[in-house]
């Protein structure tokens, strides 16, 4: 009987484990799980309701659009401020050269739908990570969770002007992504062989 139970839940939870793995989910959501399963956090303050995580309280075309807002202007100030803290260029201050465009590309949807622009909260949210190898690995949280959020918002119905921008924007997180986690790559390997 032993055998036979055991044999049932191994067999349980291998398709628990191919389901998964053929699941229709995007490569941003397996790296979300696998951040959260190592319990790297992005250094935000307690209690943060600013940016990606509130994706799951957009109610409307306003709220996606204010919280996808929020999320680019906390990824400016985080990577202005690690820039200053480490003395770091590359790949910063490209990326934060893009998080203008970026806030620009939604300011002109705020404008378009002749909405207030929300102002930017963002430092009131944000902690500087306590190293170089903590600042790469934000930066690749903040923009797994970046991308996260444009495709739930993506999955919604939105006016073609709003999913353009949002498209756009997803595409630029994704390649934000690579040239932090080169970035990480890079980092740890100088300071390994220091």
């Amino acid at each position: 009987m032993k055998k036979i139970r055991l044999m049932f839940m191994s067999t349980v939870v291998v398709m628990i484990v191919l389901a998964g793995l053929f699941s229709n989910a995007t490569l941003a959501h397996r790296h979300r799980q696998a951040w959260q399963e190592e319990t790297i956090e992005l250094e935000l303050k307690e209690n943060n309701l600013y940016g990606a995580v509130r994706t799951p309280l957009a109610n409307d075309l306003f709220d996606m659009m204010e919280i996808a807002l929020e999320d680019e202007y906390l990824a400016l100030t985080t990577y202005l401020m690690i820039m200053d803290a480490y003395e770091v260029t590359n790949p910063f201050a490209s990326i934060a050269r893009s998080e203008v465009r970026h806030i620009a590309s939604l300011h002109k949807l705020f404008e378009a739908y002749d909405l207030d622009i929300p102002e930017d909260r963002s430092a009131e949210f944000v902690k500087l990570p306590a190293s170089l190898v903590r600042a790469f690995e934000a930066g690749i949280h903040a923009e797994i969770e970046n991308i996260a959020m444009y495709e739930a918002f993506l999955n919604q119905e939105l006016p073609t002007n709003v999913r353009n921008v949002f498209n756009a924007l997803t595409r630029a997180s994704e390649n934000h992504l690579k040239a932090f986690e080169r970035g990480l790559e890079q980092t740890s390997n100088r300071q390994a062989t220091n």
